[in-house]
């Protein structure tokens, strides 16, 4: 997807624009279950189709790595549940 010129700013829009939130809602610490299914979804995606490092993931999102591990089974699940497409 980088071909494509997708960022993970561009990532982060896309959830943000999936789950009715702000692009700084998903990256701020506040912790309730729409923001929390909304990081896990970017976690997923951003891992798996963008290929970003869960360090890097983890920094940006100010999370140790070992939830960014959490983060995207759960995104996972939920982005097949949901049937959650990034549409690109």
């Amino acid at each position: 997807m980088k071909l494509k010129g997708y960022n993970l700013t561009m990532l982060i829009d896309r959830v943000a624009e999936l789950k009715g939130l702000t692009p700084k809602q998903i990256t701020d610490g506040i912790r309730d279950k729409k923001r929390t299914d909304a990081r896990s979804i970017l976690c997923y995606w951003a891992t798996e189709k963008l290929g970003v490092t869960q360090s890097e993931l983890a920094h940006v999102l100010n999370r140790s790595q070992s939830a960014i591990v959490y983060a995207v089974r759960r995104g996972r699940d939920i982005a097949d549940v949901e049937q959650y497409f990034l549409g690109i």
